[in-house]
């Protein structure tokens, strides 16, 4: 049985057309909150200005022109499969996957799936890993698989030294809750110089991130 390979270099990781080597630089995904259609679009539409990579839609919405990479969160199974043929290239099971049914209709339909896993404590990287070692015996490719840890309830999420996310197994996703850039910068640097592939921000948070996700990579390739 395979394990996937070990991820700890330069990763491409295939969004729709959209191709990004996830070892050099994370890849920002700006979460849209629900509204009437036309403010989802303007979001949308800002984010992408921002420099959002990967724009989270409301699973209603999934069908707003956007210019970049679309991405949906929902544990239904019917929901995520329809939102993944209808264009929707990221989606994100917020039940690590607990249902294979899930798991087959996305990524069968040709997008990459997100398992959250929660943790809690100094081992991250385990849980994390299990997960994609599931995935796979599931009969998953590695290159369509991400994870994200969920800190557990009442704890705080605790990132393991740099670059430790990169021994998952698959690119690893993080969250970061806020709008104000002063409030998420901090985070979103320590996750992605610990490893994180993919940075999740609210959408006001998006341009934050993006000058997160730039200064890291620089620094990666000793950029003056």
């Amino acid at each position: 049985m395979s394990r996937g390979p070990p991820y700890g270099g330069a990763v491409r990781l295939a969004l729709g057309s959209a191709s990004f080597d996830v070892g050099e630089r994370a890849v920002v995904v700006a979460v849209v909150g629900p509204g009437p259609t036309g403010a989802v679009a303007g979001a949308a539409a800002r984010a992408v200005a921002d420099g959002a990579d990967v724009v989270e839609l409301p699973v209603d919405h999934v069908g707003v022109p956007v210019t970049v990479p679309v991405a949906v969160r929902t544990g239904e199974p019917a929901t995520a499969r329809a939102a993944a043929e209808a264009g929707a290239a990221l989606v994100l099971d917020p039940g690590g996957f607990a249902d294979p049914g899930w798991l087959e209709g996305v990524t069968g339909a040709g997008a990459i799936a997100v398992g959250g896993v929660p943790v809690g404590g100094a081992d991250v990287v385990g849980p994390l890993r299990a997960l994609v070692v599931r995935a796979v015996a599931l009969g998953v490719a590695p290159d369509r698989l991400a994870v994200e840890p969920v800190p557990a309830s009442g704890t705080d999420l605790r990132l393991p030294p740099a670059p430790g996310l990169r021994c998952a197994g698959a690119p690893v996703l993080v969250s970061c809750a806020g709008d104000d850039p002063g409030d998420v910068s901090g985070p979103l640097a320590v996750a992605a110089v610990r490893g994180a592939a993919l940075l999740r921000v609210p959408a006001p948070a998006a341009r934050a991130a993006r000058r997160v996700a730039d200064v890291v990579a620089a620094v990666r390739r000793g950029a003056p």
